[in-house]
């Protein structure tokens, strides 16, 4: 392969280097932000408790990718021809569409047992309330009975009749 007449001025690396740390360093203020909101979520009884695990993984990813590029750029603007540019691009690439690849089954498999285990507590809400709902039933019942049986008239003894004097 044949050389390129084309080659970047190091005054140009060196400018651009400095725009990419002032945007990692920018990027870190947000995801520390981020970090910090994500470990503050407190569901505790909750049955999507669980999803705040998600969301700090979904974080980290975001960290993982952006330092990647980040990464990437730092190498790119010290590229010298445009032959080392694409090289950089290309590997790149190459690496990040297997991060990608492993992020989404491993957060495809992480939601999955999520919600499973999401469904399993609700379900076990739900079953509790239904015996709840059913022994507040049967209290109302009795309840009821208990005022059916106070609200029969207690039959009056007979009362006999008085003698009466007979005047002749």
């Amino acid at each position: 392969m044949s050389k390129s007449p084309f080659e970047v001025p190091g005054e140009m690396r060196d400018l651009a280097s400095r725009s990419v740390e002032q945007a990692r360093r920018a990027f870190e203020t947000f995801i520390g932000a981020a970090q910090k909101a994500s470990d503050s979520v407190s569901m505790d009884n909750h049955p999507l408790r669980n999803m705040a695990e998600v969301s700090k993984m979904t974080v980290a990813y975001a960290e993982r990718n952006m330092n990647a590029a980040f990464d990437m750029a730092e190498k790119l603007v010290q590229a010298r021809t445009v032959e080392e540019a694409v090289r950089i691009q290309t590997e790149f690439m190459q690496a990040q569409a297997k991060t990608l690849r492993d992020q989404m089954t491993e957060a495809g498999q992480t939601m999955k047992l999520q919600f499973e285990q999401a469904s399993a507590q609700v379900r076990e809400q739900v079953d509790a309330a239904v015996q709840e709902g059913a022994a507040a039933q049967k209290t109302m019942q009795k309840a009821v009975d208990d005022m059916n049986t106070a609200a029969k008239p207690v039959p009056a003894k007979p009362v006999k009749p008085r003698a009466t004097k007979k005047t002749d």
